[in-house]
């Protein structure tokens, strides 16, 4: 039976950086700066942040707050990303 050497050699380099974070109550107030205008808030980032807008997971974004949602260049395979953009509505802004 063959014996597997052990590995002796290391890579030296900084890890990488944790996931992009998103001040979403700052988004919600640009959008809102500009009503009825969509705006690209990410290009290639996790899908499961626009499945946590459609579910209603971010406060700051909810649908009677005025706020629709639109993804694009939507990939299946892991990891799932897609192009992200949101855009407020004040005639559906029922939380006034």
């Amino acid at each position: 039976m063959k014996q597997q050497q052990a590995v002796a050699e290391v890579t030296w380099e900084e890890p990488p950086s944790g996931r992009q974070r998103y001040d979403w109550n700052a988004i919600a107030d640009q959008l809102r700066a500009r009503p009825g205008e969509w705006a690209k808030v990410f290009d290639r980032d996790r899908s499961s942040l626009a499945t946590a807008i459609r579910i209603r997971g971010i406060h700051a974004l909810l649908p009677e707050k005025g706020f629709e949602i639109k993804t694009a260049n939507n990939t299946r395979e892991k990891p799932r990303t897609c192009t992200l953009y949101l855009r407020y509505v004040p005639e559906k802004d029922v939380s006034k």
